[in-house]
């Protein structure tokens, strides 16, 4: 400090990282003048992180695994785990890899080992062999190897088998048929609704055949036994003549695997459907009643063409398999026909 009093008389000028320090007094009383200056001491800096503990290259591990790859298919996950001579984990560790053979893909760690002193990388490789998958941990040589053996890669499966085809056999051809079972001459089958099965062609020509001829006594053989209650009371009460000596044609409108059957009876001016379901039994068929809509149309050719469903009428459900023998189908009984059909009982059918 100055011994000039007072102390403001002495100024100084100073600035930082400025070697020089100026100072002058406004009132210079005294005959001599001291001055000194001092320097601040910077902080010392931290000492240095101590260095890692040296890798132990018997205690530190290699391993592989899966320890068999296919050439050309999944990798192999290598893993190193970095320890010092006393067994304990080195984090931070710097991990290299290496691998013997040919076509080898590998991969190294992403970083240093973790707190578990653990890095990991991959292998995979193209070519069938083995590898031997090597470490080094900041650069001291592990001595612990893994052996990755390379197999030839699966074969490729086998290609899907061809798709099953369905064979659809083609309907029979019914004017041959017609011509050797010589029906009626009123009964129409056209061969838009031919079935594929020959046999049940020639039972519903033979069913068309007896309805148009009106003999109750060839349809009674083909009949179930509810049919056959229906037509033998139709029979008694005289409405199977009334009805069958109006039939001017029998026209087969449609068939089905299934059994069923549609027939258009035509009446003059008019005609009107019936169903039947027909199950094989013995040599050949027998009929019971199904479904048929209460449709009346000019002519029995204009059902043609109409799906199952709609012959069927709203709301029916077909049976989508022949009735087996012990269960018969109980025929509905019909419903008679509009003005358009005359007012007769259609002859025994759905």
């Amino acid at each position: 400090p100055s011994a000039e009093s007072p102390h403001s008389d002495l100024q100084a000028e100073w600035a930082t990282n400025v070697n020089t320090v100026d100072a002058h007094w406004a009132n210079l009383n005294g005959g001599g003048v001291a001055v000194e200056i001092r320097a601040a001491v910077p902080a010392e800096p931290p000492p240095p992180p101590p260095p890692p503990p040296p890798v132990s290259p018997t205690l530190s591990t290699v391993t592989a695994d899966p320890a068999s790859i296919a050439a050309g298919g999944p990798t192999a996950t290598i893993t190193v785990a970095v320890k010092d001579e006393s067994g304990a984990p080195i984090s931070g560790a710097t991990v290299v890899l290496s691998a013997t053979g040919d076509g080898n893909t590998l991969v190294q760690p992403a970083g240093p080992t973790d707190a578990s002193g653990v890095a990991t990388g991959t292998l995979s490789s193209s070519v069938v062999g083995s590898a031997t998958v090597s470490a080094t941990a900041n650069g001291t040589a592990i001595t612990q190897t893994a052996t990755v053996e390379v197999t030839e890669p699966p074969p490729p499966p086998p290609p899907p088998p061809p798709p099953t085809e369905v064979v659809t056999p083609d309907p029979v051809t019914i004017d041959a048929i017609m011509a050797r079972v010589k029906p009626d001459p009123r009964v129409q089958f056209p061969q838009s609704a031919a079935p594929t099965d020959e046999a049940f062609a020639v039972a519903v020509i033979n069913l068309a055949s007896a309805l148009a001829k009106g003999d109750s006594d060839a349809l009674n053989r083909m009949l179930d036994p509810g049919a056959k209650e229906t037509l033998d009371g139709l029979v008694n009460s005289g409405d199977w003549d009334t009805s069958t000596e109006r039939i001017e044609a029998v026209r087969v409108i449609r068939t089905e695997d299934s059994g069923i059957v549609y027939v258009a009876v035509q009446e003059p001016g008019s005609a009107y459907l019936l169903g039947w379901m027909g199950r094989p039994e013995g040599a050949g068929f027998v009929f019971g009643g199904a479904p048929s809509a209460p449709m009346i149309k000019s002519r029995a050719s204009e059902f043609d063409g109409m799906s199952a469903f709609e012959l069927a009428g709203a709301g029916a459900t077909l049976p989508t398999t022949p009735a087996p023998a012990e269960e018969p189908t109980e025929p509905a009984t019909p419903a008679a026909p509009s003005s358009g059909g005359g007012g007769r009982t259609p002859v025994v059918g759905g």
